[in-house]
């Protein structure tokens, strides 16, 4: 892989509405969960020109499916309940523009107590241009494995840094 694994041109794939059932919202972050950009975040916005309105992750699914009572029925749960009932409110995320550098991010990340910080345009993410990608802390490690200095600019990192990672890959007759 050679960017963080929401870049930009995967925002709109991975954009959700508030009224979308968590069900709906599980099989989208599903479909990304394997490969170069595996992601565990959606981007949750009413129209496409529209700022965000929040993030939904695998973290918070899983917070939604422990609250229920052991008597619950999960598969109605995630049928019924919205993702703005569960998501993180864009009022509680970090977010950085696109010139911050990765030691900001992380920094701002950690200061919010979120596992996840916004890239947009300008620092305010209220413009049409909206989010550019989403930096999560496995994104950090890998950047930090990857001697990625902390005064690189976000908006280079999520473009295109190239990896020195190979696809890992187990051979059918391998011994295990």
């Amino acid at each position: 892989s050679d960017c963080a694994r929401l870049p930009n041109f995967l925002v709109s794939a991975l954009t959700v509405r508030p009224a979308t059932t968590l069900i709906d919202a599980a099989a989208v972050m599903r479909a990304q969960a394997t490969g170069d950009y595996a992601c565990r975040h959606l981007v949750v916005k009413e129209a496409r020109n529209e700022p965000p309105l929040g993030i939904l992750s695998s973290l918070d699914l899983a917070r939604a499916i422990c609250s229920l009572g052991a008597e619950s029925d999960v598969g109605q749960l995630l049928g019924d309940k919205r993702v703005a009932e569960v998501m993180k409110p864009r009022a509680n995320l970090p977010i950085v523009g696109r010139t911050a550098t990765l030691g900001r991010a992380v920094e701002e990340m950690v200061v919010a107590r979120q596992n996840c910080v916004l890239v947009a345009e300008e620092a305010d993410v209220e413009g049409p241009s909206g989010v550019l990608g989403v930096i999560t802390p496995r994104d950090v490690l890998r950047a930090f494995v990857e001697h990625i200095p902390a005064d690189a600019r976000v908006d280079n990192w999520l473009h295109g840094l190239h990896s020195r990672w190979q696809p890992r890959a187990v051979r059918g007759d391998a011994m295990l």
